[in-house]
């Protein structure tokens, strides 16, 4: 018995997470297809179908399960009845027809099949339909296409030129052929394809509410037009250019390209993008190179408002300074692709910033630049003035920063210095250009807190620095004393309730505009590490808990003075809801009850991740705490008999205590010192069957024959004889078992065992209520019952006899009844 308690409690570890449901399946390829034997037939065999699963908010669905069905048709299969989703929630049958004979006749020129696609109850499927094309007695197929139409009229090899974004008059396509198939084919998709490399500009059939393919539509499903199965393809186009379409009909094989019965076109289209708005940098910007050598192609293109390329527009190069450029091409068209092109390089007396602007001929106000560098060589980087410069916090230094960039023989103008400052000031710009006289310069800021700052000036390798001195506004702070904040607590990771508060002061009162610095130890992160007090003297930084427990501190710091601020981070409570709590039996969420033995599940319940799991004892009784771990019921703490991994979170096994009140119970779970409270549900009842995989994978419960071997496919139940099955949830015994103890050892032998004081009925599939011979704590268990019952000489036969377990607690009416579970019976 002690074997079977221990393999029960490993069992309740062993649930399974509830998959996400389905909402709905799209069609994404293979709807619509036509399957041809003929030599001229490019679809000689039906490409895979695929479908996606999406969720209530329209995202794609992994690891669902989806059901194939073939309701239609003679000889149609598919690769497999299930399928399962990928990351994407995409799932892919082939389908395949076999074909006894080609030949076809005026009653029977094709052959039609539907296959179904679904996924969980209440999710709606979706049918793909696919059609065989017989062969009449020339070997012709039986079923074909005619011609598109537009308004009745066959459509023009080169249609009128439209907006991008727009419509085109709608396209009517007629799928029909010999026999009953002159009244048309149902079921048959129409696509409009790009030829191979077209990207710009796009043509497709414009949505609708049918089913089919993205971009297709399906023929007898669009239109009102007699016969019923013409299809109607609305053309929306995109992008910008002239460019070509095919129309196919019946899909095509991905594997060779060419369409069924071949394809309609090519037509010819032409998108007009809107009027130009801007011009975007394709190629070329920050190059680098020397003085009389040449740049890569430098390449702009000219756009509307929604992105579209813009043709047979004009703009114009310009270079600054001009003397600076060799350019090819200061005057271009724009391509097909809205492209303009402009080569060249830099001439000999090119150095420093470059700057090639290309605009629009008509507006020059569109426009872009490319920032190209001359490198020179430079010989030197002098410091002219504005250093060594004091200046009261918030104001700017009277004098600019400059310096001077001096080439082999002269000054370089135009050339790039970069500035780069450490300490309390403000730069206006990080690069400044060199003026005729091959000099820079800054105008610094003082920030608004005091001490010592530099500004690094750099060209070519070189630099030269500016040592500056920020000074206070007011008096001159004497201390630093705290005004709030001190010796909080926050869980990891989340926020301290409080600011943490300073105040700077001198001999006369508060100091304002005083720059006060921050530093920590410890698992904190602060929003600052600088501030500036206020007109009152205060100011204050906001703490945030790190990703580890233990203490910090935070020290805020003046010149002389600092207070140092005591906090502490606690661990975070494991994650844990009502709906973490099952019964350890069935798995059923919030189907507890006094003395039965519950799951709880959450991430948060291993202190120190997989390490500290454990298993179920095999003797004694459960600790109530262990591994830093304890669940509490209403200020009774629960016997813990493992802690083990279910789909990479943790889940706790554990036995509700026997002095648990049926109602609404707070539960407080302990990891680590870090807790998490809940409110929780607790039936007079709650039975559960305890089950196990069987041979053959199913799970079946754990039952006893009455010889005392294991039930199982090779030893099944017999008609008539006594089984003992094991449940949990079966609530209190007479006499009385306590929290996490066992039935009075050898009470069975003189019939003062531990009976269930409620009354336990055993329901049995197609036959009723089996007669219980006993109902009692299983012997030297714990939260485990024995419930022993006869099977009915009428009983079904077979592997899978379905039965429950009720019980009417003592004092009720209303039986509680448990899941379902199964045993073999012959």
């Amino acid at each position: 018995m002690n074997v079977i308690a221990a393999m029960l409690v490993a069992l309740a570890g062993a649930s399974v997470a509830p998959a996400q449901t389905v909402a709905s399946l799209k069609i994404i390829t293979g709807d619509g297809q036509i399957q041809c034997l003929a030599e001229q037939c490019t679809l000689q065999f039906f490409q895979p179908l695929t479908v996606q699963a999406l969720n209530s908010a329209g995202a794609p669905v992994a690891n669902a399960t989806i059901t194939w069905a073939v309701t239609s048709g003679q000889d149609t299969t598919v690769g497999s009845p299930t399928t399962i989703t990928d990351s994407h929630g995409m799932s892919t049958n082939p389908v395949s027809q076999q074909v006894f004979s080609p030949r076809g006749t005026t009653v029977q020129p094709y052959l039609q099949s539907t296959i179904v696609a679904s996924a969980n109850t209440g999710s709606p499927a979706v049918t793909f339909s696919e059609t065989t094309s017989l062969l009449d007695q020339y070997g012709e197929p039986m079923v074909v296409a005619n011609g598109p139409l537009v308004g009745g009229n066959p459509l023009p090899q080169t249609l009128t030129p439209a907006n991008s974004g727009s419509t085109l008059p709608a396209i009517q396509m007629f799928v029909g052929g010999q026999g009953v198939a002159s009244d048309g084919v149902l079921g048959v998709s129409i696509e409009l394809v790009l030829p191979q490399g077209q990207t710009s500009p796009t043509i497709t059939c414009a949505a609708s509410s049918a089913t089919g393919d993205p971009g297709t539509v399906i023929s007898g499903a669009l239109s009102s037009l007699s016969p019923p199965s013409n299809a109607t393809c609305t053309p929306v186009i995109g992008g910008s250019g002239t460019g070509q379409f095919y129309i196919t009909i019946g899909g095509y094989d991905t594997s060779t390209g060419p369409l069924y019965a071949g394809e309609f076109g090519p037509y010819t289209f032409t998108a007009i993008a809107g009027a130009p708005a801007a011009i975007k940098i394709v190629q070329g910007n920050n190059q680098s190179a020397a003085p009389a050598q040449g740049l890569s192609e430098l390449i702009a293109q000219v756009v509307d408002a929604s992105g579209n390329a813009v043709q047979n527009t004009g703009v114009t190069w310009t270079g600054n300074p001009g003397p600076a450029l060799a350019l090819t091409q200061l005057s271009t068209t724009t391509d097909n692709s809205g492209q303009v092109y402009a080569s060249g390089g830099f001439s000999g007396v090119a150095a420093g910033i470059v700057t090639i602007t290309v605009a629009l001929t008509s507006n020059p106000a569109i426009s872009a630049t490319f920032t190209e560098t001359a490198l020179v060589n430079i010989r030197s980087l002098a410091k002219i003035s504005g250093d060594g410069q004091s200046a009261v916090a918030g104001t700017s230094f009277t004098s600019p920063l400059v310096v001077q960039v001096n080439g082999n023989s002269n000054p370089l103008p135009n050339y790039p210095v970069q500035f780069s400052a450490t300490g309390p000031v403000v730069l206006p710009s990080t690069t400044a250009t060199t003026n005729s006289s091959g000099q820079a310069q800054l105008t610094v800021t003082a920030g608004s807190s005091t001490g010592t700052a530099t500004v690094t000036a750099s060209a070519g390798g070189q630099s030269q620095t500016f040592t500056l001195t920020i000074t206070p506004t007011g008096p001159v702070a004497s201390s630093i004393v705290l005004v709030s904040g001190n010796n909080q607590n926050a869980v990891i990771s989340n926020p301290f309730a409080a600011a943490l508060v300073v105040q700077v002061n001198s001999t006369a009162g508060p100091v304002g505009n005083s720059t006060v610095t921050w530093s920590s130890t410890g698992p904190v992160t602060l929003s600052n590490t600088s501030t500036v007090t206020n007109s009152a003297g205060q100011t204050q930084v906001a703490a945030t808990a790190g990703s580890t427990a233990g203490g910090a501190t935070v020290t805020a710091a003046i010149a002389g003075y600092s207070f140092t601020f005591t906090l502490t981070v606690t661990p975070t409570g494991p994650s844990i809801t009502a709906s973490s709590f099952a019964n350890a039996a069935s798995g059923q969420t919030g189907f507890l009850s006094p003395c039965g033995l519950a799951a709880i599940t959450g991430s948060g319940l291993a202190p120190n991740g997989a390490a500290s799991l454990f298993p179920a004892p095999v003797f004694g009784s459960p600790p109530t705490s262990v591994n830093g771990i304890t669940v509490d019921f209403n200020n009774y703490f629960a016997p813990i008999f493992s802690a083990t991994l279910v789909n990479g979170q943790p889940q706790l096994t554990v036995q509700v205590p026997c002095e648990v009140t049926a109602g609404t119970v707070p539960v407080t779970v302990n990891v680590g010192g870090a807790s998490t409270s809940v409110q929780v549900t607790v039936m007079p009842a709650a039975p559960g069957i305890f089950q196990i995989a069987y041979s053959d994978g199913t799970a079946r419960a754990v039952s006893l024959r009455s010889d005392g071997s294991f039930v199982s496919l090779t030893n099944p139940a017999r008609r008539g004889e006594i089984v003992r099955v094991y449940v949990t949830g079966l609530g209190p015994t007479s006499p009385y078992v306590g929290t996490g103890q066992v039935d009075n050892p050898g009470a069975d032998l003189y019939g003062d065992d531990a009976q269930v004081t409620g009354t336990v009925a055993v329901g049995l599939s197609t036959v009723g209520g089996a007669t219980v011979t006993s109902a009692r704590l299983g012997a030297n268990m714990i939260g485990v019952f024995e419930v022993a019952f006869i099977v009915p000489a009428n009983a079904p036969q077979g592997n899978n006899i379905g039965f429950s377990v009720s019980v009417i607690p003592a004092g009720k009416t209303t039986a509680i009844t448990s899941a379902s579970s199964t045993i073999p019976i012959e």
